[in-house]
């Protein structure tokens, strides 16, 4: 199975959750473990809505990565972990590029407390736009993830 028809399935399934309590499509995360790049395996088990395969295959990186770090933050604010937003909070003093694509229109640090204060008050209408604000993060991170990989395979000998 390609990447690209995982991407395909999990990008046009009618809605990536904030904060899922169950992985999407079990079957598909057989053959994500199977993807070799390290970045695109990890941001496809985040639409996947496995969020500790996520956050396992990131660790398994370099430290210094800031596309893995992102891919963390992420993961952590689905997770409802409040400590996403020290990761969120050192990509923007690093002035990473990626998150200030995404939140050129709102702040990371608003996203993260609509995505709390869904979880205690549904509001239907403020729940679509975060989604959507989350769909085409996840979408521009599996861009930069396939990028970043290209560029991996044409330095290796």
């Amino acid at each position: 199975m390609s990447t690209s028809f995982i991407y395909t399935q999990l990008t046009n399934r009618p809605r990536v959750e904030l904060s899922p309590l169950f992985v999407y499509d079990g079957l598909l995360n057989k053959a994500i473990a199977n993807v070799a790049s390290i970045h695109i395996r990890a941001v496809l088990y985040l639409l996947n809505d496995d969020l500790d395969s996520a956050i396992r295959t990131a660790k398994m990186g370099d430290s210094d990565d800031n596309l893995l770090l992102y891919t963390i933050g992420i993961a952590l604010r689905r997770k409802l972990d409040m400590e996403s937003m020290q990761v969120f909070k050192r990509l923007s003093i690093m002035r990473y590029p990626l998150l200030e694509k995404v939140y050129s229109k709102v702040t990371f640090d608003k996203v993260i407390q609509k995505v709390f204060d869904l979880e205690a008050v549904d509001n239907a209408r403020a729940r679509k736009v975060v989604e959507e604000i989350q769909l085409n993060e996840l979408k521009l991170l599996y861009e930069c993830a396939q990028s970043q990989s290209q560029a991996q395979t044409q330095i290796q000998p």
